[in-house]
């Protein structure tokens, strides 16, 4: 079985290198004063909704979500949520 369009697996040795590359990526980026921020994978999609309008829907991953009174959640575009809220109009 393949993994979906997009994707891939890090086996031990993948990851390996990955972690190597990443470790010394995030060291010189800190000798110059870079910082490191992350954010939630899943996003309202109300949050996406605001800003690009109802046709952003087609463009996304949406799914529902079953405990939170069926609101719309989505596959975060490429850190825009962590962006909206890190550095407010």
């Amino acid at each position: 079985m393949q993994p979906l369009t997009g994707f891939r697996d890090f086996l031990p040795a993948s990851c390996a290198e990955r972690n190597y590359i990443f470790a010394n990526w995030r060291e010189v980026a800190g000798r110059y004063g870079f910082v490191e921020f992350d954010g939630p994978v899943l996003e309202e999609l109300d949050l996406y909704k605001k800003k690009s309008g109802d046709e952003i829907v087609r463009q996304l991953y949406e799914f529902v979500e079953m405990v939170l009174d069926s609101a719309g959640i989505s596959l975060r575009a490429p850190a825009t949520g962590t962006f909206a809220r890190a550095f407010p109009a």
